[in-house]
């Protein structure tokens, strides 16, 4: 991926927030936020994270590798995932477990 396009969204990402607003938001150094968005530095891997944290976004995404900022999930799978936080640790594993078997068929 070229470093304008990761520039581009990172400036998309940060919106009308001052560089130093966005930097305190992210934890990451107003100076580095300058220094991407701008080009002439690409974010470490740990500010990769930071960013797609901040902005609820794949670093696949931040990187061009995907399309698409998050995955969606269909109804099914947030259902899912909605009733298994609903359970105690315990039992989430035994369904995890049971899943996995059921995967291994």
């Amino acid at each position: 991926m070229q470093s304008h396009e990761i520039s581009n969204k990172i400036k998309k990402m940060r919106g009308a927030l001052t560089q130093a607003e966005f930097a305190n938001k992210t934890g990451i150094n107003r100076s580095l936020i300058n220094q991407y968005e701008s080009g002439d530095r690409t974010p470490s891997l740990c500010s990769l994270g930071k960013l797609a944290d901040y902005g609820k976004v794949t670093v696949d995404y931040l990187l061009g590798r995907d399309d698409a900022p998050t995955h969606k999930l269909n109804k099914e799978e947030e259902l899912i995932i909605n009733l298994c936080r609903k359970l105690p640790t315990d039992t989430r594993q035994l369904v995890v477990k049971l899943i996995e078997k059921l995967n291994n068929r």
